[in-house]
């Protein structure tokens, strides 16, 4: 019984880490940086020449050339916006900029919009900002400012308790797996100079390769001492 219970359990165990690893190449995805705010409301009304950014964000050292955010328009056409990307210590700074033209419909009839920036790659914590160009007003969305721990909302320069629903994307998507090495430089950022990437490439080899082997281990030696 207990031979029976461990081969089928290293069936499954194999069978999972198959379908683990068909979905790392086969699921795509555009995202590249999120702060994990939704659009549950409008955070800052803009009018004519006023900017909200959202910073400082961390993103991986990895391509995007969109940014993504949620507008409301009042129910008039969407007055022009400038999204401009800028290094986190420098207000003035101009990292990659996009603009999204006027005319655009409100949040209850497109609830987002994809704004080219051209190709970017940030390698220091950034702002990304959203300014009204138009002479209508617009309500940037976004969540309480408990969304991301590190980072805040400001208007004009001036901070305030909300974050910004703001997404960083990549116009041709990726896998899953071509995405973790990005994943792991991201992570390291977080666990000090001792641990880096190759520590978390160490726990998924870990994972992958050493835990099957014990299991082959343990299923090898229940067999032997079945054996008659």
């Amino acid at each position: 019984m207990r031979r029976q219970a461990l081969i089928g359990f290293a069936a499954a165990m194999a069978i999972a880490l198959v379908g683990l690893l068909a979905l790392a190449l086969t699921r795509e995805s555009r995202l590249v940086y999120t702060i994990g705010a939704g659009p549950g409301g409008a955070v800052a009304e803009l009018r004519k020449d006023h900017e909200v950014c959202q910073g400082p964000l961390a993103p991986p050292a990895s391509e995007f050339d969109r940014v993504v955010i949620s507008l409301g328009t009042y129910f008039k056409p969407g007055s022009p916006v400038d999204i401009v990307v800028r290094p986190a210590d420098d207000p003035r700074g101009v990292l990659a900029r996009g603009r999204l033209a006027g005319g655009y419909r409100d949040i209850g009839e497109v609830p987002e919009h994809s704004v080219p920036v051209g190709a970017t790659t940030v390698r220091e914590p950034v702002s990304v900002c959203v300014r009204n160009t138009g002479t209508r007003k617009v309500a940037v969305y976004g969540a309480p400012g408990i969304a991301h721990r590190t980072s805040t909302a400001s208007l004009d320069g001036k901070p305030y308790n909300s974050d910004v629903a703001v997404r960083l994307e990549r116009g041709e998507p990726r896998s899953l797996l071509s995405r973790l090495p990005g994943a792991f430089r991201h992570a390291a950022l977080f666990k000090g100079t001792v641990i880096g990437p190759w520590a978390f490439w160490a726990l998924a080899a870990l994972a992958l390769v050493a835990v099957p082997l014990l299991f082959a281990f343990a299923l090898s030696r229940t067999l032997r001492q079945e054996a008659p």
